[in-house]
């Protein structure tokens, strides 16, 4: 008896001892205050985002109504923009913070931070008119009271006053500048004053409240820690005794030395296979996460099939490709994507059969072009697919641009050597017609020669064009002007008469915008687009010219990628046969044509509008089917005001007073046909072979005026040349002429003094007009103004 007294004795007693304490939790290390305080900012950074996007839809309801200027809203904006931008630098400090000190600094600083910014959204409101924007400062304060300590907000209300009173005082005194609306007057400082002391005291007040309610709620909410404690005690408590008092009733009823050693072998073995399938969960939750990362979140669209190729599941990546989205279940390439060209889904009951990865590349499907790889695994197979459409539209595109480049050096050549060629057969004729008597049998022959030059050195102009460096002057012009013109050109009249069936009709918006590039060369490529759709036409039907106006907000992805801007669109249509998907691809290939060569055209005309679309920093966007084709050639717009049309200017006005003129080109034939241009016009011509003996006969006598060939591969070229002339002869008259392009070459000569640029072939017109404007600079000197050589 006494035994078993003593047995229950020392279980009580056993039991009492590992009862746990009733001692108060232990304060949480600063490890748990830096989480805490980057979860309070993490959940502030969404009140904030969405209190922000609250005050930015009142901006912007404000300027709809008139109620702030376009001033205001874009403060606004910014203001917000701002507030978005500066929560996730500092997020990720505070989360890759382990410094409770450097929390606490960031933590106040953004604060901070957004009270300033709060502040700037008020200024740009109105200022002191604005102040019944005051209670976002209250959705700071309150928020910052109810997770932070009892005196933060206190301070934040104080920041907020301080930071609104100092930029309404800024505001008062004309440090900034006043954001009034504009119905409200000035309002007087003791009012303004007044105002800001009773938003200060409201201020303090949800301050007050907020750290009475968040102190209310932390009692609460301790008091509830504090019993769940207890009862968790408690229950670990008779836990315990129940435990013990199973093992004494069990000691006292076996009282087996080897019952004891078997129960407790036996409870080992049971702990050591509950630690072994704790381990097992946990590495199964891993290997399932990893899936989850690798399946889920790969980028790659992934399907998982069944050995009857029957879809079990797919990832992500296929949920937001925009394409439609399978069932599971569905058969692979017979229920779901069956329209390829070849039987894919013979080639994966393959790879299921064979066990064999297949791959296929660069597959055509909904006009996706696809890299598809089929592994086989236990059950079924892995299939994934890589969208390359993007990939080969850029490869096209720098296929082409190379292209292109490389027939432009090459055009580029062409056209120098025969400008230099036609040069004669421009400027000769024009200089006999000018004696030729009227009635005479050689002015009909001269006249076809020259008109065949003319047109000789158009098609060298449009290889000059497919350099995309085209000597063009540049202007503000409208499409609708250039549209005009072509319209009442011999061209347009050719086309007319030889497409007697084609209608050519045009809606031209009256309010399209300016823009600034070559008026020439924007009705060479509306020429040739005018050609093309009407030779697209078999039989009777119509070509629309149309302009307007066009504002895209985001990309717009079609032939080409249009950038978002403003821009003036210029479209020709044409209800004919279209254009093939394969055709489609070159048709701004240089001399890629399906026209009879030399009789219909010359393979160059959709290549000078594609470079005169480049030069103009515009975008082609190209659409045709059996219905027809539209070309759409955007053009960014300027609000400049384009510069009136020039008079007509009579050769009359061009002539010249025995002015001395000094000729440079290495070319003899070039030489001659300058001079005597230059003569007929009343000039007194020289003419020198190189850049050398250009600078050796200004050292010797003075000249009016120098026509500078610009390229001379022996010696100094134009440029070089010019910067000899004026070491000798400062505010040397020059003019440039080339066959070549717009180079920088020329750009330093002119930044030198040099005056106009002017393309070879020469004709009287071009020249003559030149020469009188350069001439006409500073006409206070006189003839062979007098100046000192150096």
């Amino acid at each position: 008896m006494s035994t078993g007294m003593e047995s229950r004795d020392r279980i009580r007693k056993r039991g009492i001892r590992n009862m746990p304490s009733s001692k108060k939790p232990t304060p949480k290390p600063p490890g748990d205050y830096v989480r805490s305080i980057y979860l309070n900012h993490y959940r502030g950074a969404w009140v904030t985002s969405v209190t922000s996007l609250f005050m930015w839809i009142i901006a912007i309801g404000a300027y709809l109504f008139q109620i702030i200027r376009p001033n205001n809203l874009i403060g606004v904006s910014a203001a917000v923009a701002f507030l978005y931008l500066i929560n996730p630098p500092f997020l990720l400090v505070l989360k890759h913070s382990r410094s409770l000190r450097l929390s606490n600094v960031v933590s106040l600083f953004v604060n901070f931070l957004e009270i300033v910014d709060y502040t700037a959204v008020i200024y740009f409101l109105g200022g002191i008119n604005a102040l019944w924007m005051s209670p976002i400062y209250a959705v700071l304060i309150y928020y910052i009271g109810m997770v932070g300590p009892r005196i933060l907000p206190f301070v934040i209300a104080t920041f907020c006053w301080a930071v609104l009173a100092a930029a309404v005082a800024l505001e008062y005194f004309g440090i900034i500048p006043c954001q009034y609306p504009v119905e409200y007057p000035r309002l007087p400082g003791g009012y303004q004053i007044s105002v800001i002391i009773t938003v200060a005291a409201i201020l303090y007040v949800v301050a007050f409240v907020s750290a009475y309610m968040a102190n209310v709620l932390r009692e609460r909410k301790n008091k509830l820690k504090q019993a769940n404690l207890e009862l968790e005690q408690n229950s670990v408590k008779l836990k315990q005794a129940e435990k013990e008092l199973r093992t004494s009733y069990d000691e006292l009823e076996k009282r087996v030395e080897e019952r004891t050693a078997e129960l407790a072998q036996t409870n080992e073995n049971l702990r050591q296979e509950v630690a072994d399938r704790a381990r097992a969960e946990v590495a199964l939750k891993e290997s399932e996460e990893r899936y989850r990362a690798l399946f889920e979140d790969n980028p790659i669209e992934t399907f998982v099939v069944d050995k009857d190729a029957r879809i079990t599941m797919y990832n992500g990546a296929k949920r937001t490709s925009g394409g439609t989205l399978p069932r599971l279940g569905d058969v692979m390439y017979r229920d779901y994507a069956a329209g390829y060209s070849m039987d894919m889904h013979q080639r994966l009951m393959e790879c299921i059969a064979e066990k064999k990865s297949r791959d296929f590349r660069d597959q055509r499907y909904n006009d996706r072009y696809l890299d598809i790889r089929m592994s086989p695994m236990e059950g079924g197979a892995i299939i994934t697919v890589i969208d390359q459409t993007e990939k080969r539209k850029l490869e096209n595109r720098l296929h082409r641009a190379q292209k292109m480049e490389a027939m432009g050096l090459m055009a580029g050549g062409i056209a120098h050597d025969l400008n230099n060629i036609l040069s004669g057969i421009v400027s000769y004729p024009e200089l006999i017609l000018m004696d030729l008597a009227g009635d005479s049998p050689l002015r009909k022959p001269l006249e076809t020669i020259q008109e065949s030059g003319i047109r000789a050195a158009e098609v060298v102009a449009d290889l000059l064009t497919i350099t995309r460096g085209v000597a063009g002057h540049r202007e503000v012009f409208n499409l609708n002007a250039a549209v005009e013109e072509y319209l009442d050109s011999a061209e347009h009249s050719r086309l007319s008469r030889n497409q007697r069936t084609t209608t050519f009709k045009t809606q031209l918006d009256a309010d399209v915008l300016n823009i600034n590039g070559s008026l020439t060369h924007m009705k060479k490529a509306l020429m040739n687009l005018a050609a093309n759709a009407s030779e697209a036409i078999e039989g009777a039907g119509t070509v629309t010219i149309a302009t307007t106006n066009r504002y895209l907000d985001k990309p717009l992805k079609g032939y080409e990628e249009v950038n978002t801007g403003e821009y003036a669109l210029l479209s020709v249509s044409d209800d004919g046969t279209g254009i093939s998907p394969e055709d489609l691809e070159r048709i701004f290939e240089p001399f890629y044509t399906k026209k009879v060569m030399g009789r219909t055209g010359t393979g160059l005309g959709l290549a000078v509008v594609w470079n005169t679309v480049q030069d103009h920093n515009g975008y082609i966007n190209v659409t045709s089917s059996k219905k027809g084709t539209l070309f759409e050639l955007y053009f960014p717009v300027t609000r400049e005001v384009a510069i009136s049309e020039k008079e007509e200017v009579h050769l009359e006005d061009y002539m010249g007073n025995g002015e001395r003129i000094l000729v440079v080109d290495d070319e003899e034939r070039q030489r001659e046909i300058a001079c005597g241009l230059l003569i007929r016009l009343g000039y007194s011509s020289e003419a020198v072979s190189g850049g050398k003996e250009a600078v050796e006969y200004v050292k010797e006598q003075p000249v009016d005026l120098i026509v500078l060939d610009m390229v001379m591969p022996r010696g100094l070229n134009g440029r070089e040349t010019y910067e000899e002339i004026i070491k000798i002869c400062p505010g040397q008259k020059a003019i440039i002429a080339s066959g070549f392009a717009k180079t920088e070459e020329v750009e330093k000569a002119q930044s030198l003094g040099a005056g106009r640029y002017i393309k070879k072939p020469y004709t009287l017109q071009n020249l003559a007009a030149a020469v009188k404007e350069e001439l006409a600079k500073n006409a206070g000197r006189t003839k062979s103004f007098e100046r000192r050589c150096l």
